[in-house]
C-alpha cells in the first residue's frame, strides 16, 4: 500500500513523456567573467528537461575568475516571453578548486586544503531560434558569485628551531558580471 503513490507518479510521469510535454533539454555557454581582478572565462553546460516554460536540470563547468575552480550545479530556466525567446536563469551549487601547487608557491605553504564553496549566478538571457522548436543561439548577462576557504600550513618563523608550523585560513568571496554566448539544444 506504502508503494501505491510512487507507482501512481511514475504513472503520470511515464504519460507526461509520451505525450510530448517534457523534453531533453541542454544549455551550453562560454563567456568572460568580469570583476574587481582581470576577467577570465567561463564554461557551463547543463543538462536536464524542459516542461512548458521551465527547465531544470544539473550541470558542471569551468570558472577561471582569480582560482581555476569546477562548479557543479542546479539549474534552473524560465521562459518569460510567449515565444520562449527571452529567459531567466538561476544556476546555484557548490564548487570545487582545481590545483593547489601554484597556491602553495604564492603563500609559501607547506601544504593546503581547499575547501567547496558556493557557486551561484543569476541572469536574463536571449535565444535566437534555430533549428527545431526550443533549441537555438543563446546570449545573456548575469550577476555571479562565488566564494571558497582556503587552509594554508606555512613554516614557523623563530629564532631558535625547530619552529612550529602555523595555520591560515582565506575566506575567497567575488561578485562578478559575466557575459555568455552559447547554444541550446
Amino acid at each position: 500500500m506504502k508503494k501505491l503513490p510512487i507507482l501512481i507518479g511514475i504513472g503520470l510521469f511515464v504519460a507526461t513523456i509520451a505525450n510530448g510535454q517534457i523534453t531533453y533539454r541542454s544549455y551550453n555557454s562560454a563567456g568572460v567573467v568580469v570583476g574587481d581582478t582581470k576577467s577570465a572565462y567561463q564554461v557551463l553546460t547543463s543538462h536536464g528537461i524542459q516542461y512548458k516554460n521551465w527547465y531544470a536540470g544539473i550541470g558542471t563547468g569551468i570558472d577561471d575568475y582569480r582560482n581555476r575552480t569546477v562548479p557543479v550545479i542546479v539549474s534552473l530556466v524560465r521562459q518569460v516571453l510567449p515565444q520562449n525567446n527571452m529567459f531567466v536563469n538561476l544556476n546555484a551549487g557548490t564548487q570545487y578548486i582545481w590545483g593547489k601547487g601554484e597556491r602553495n608557491e604564492l603563500w609559501n605553504a607547506i601544504d593546503s586544503k581547499a575547501f567547496p564553496g558556493f557557486f551561484g549566478e543569476l541572469g536574463i538571457g536571449y535565444r535566437l531560434q534555430a533549428g527545431n522548436p526550443g533549441q537555438g543561439i543563446m546570449f545573456g548577462t548575469y550577476y555571479s558569485y562565488k566564494s571558497f576557504r582556503e587552509k594554508f600550513t606555512m613554516p614557523g618563523i623563530c629564532s631558535n628551531p625547530p619552529c612550529e608550523n602555523t595555520t591560515e585560513y582565506i575566506d575567497s568571496k567575488f561578485s562578478r558580471w559575466a557575459f555568455k554566448l552559447g547554444f541550446i539544444f
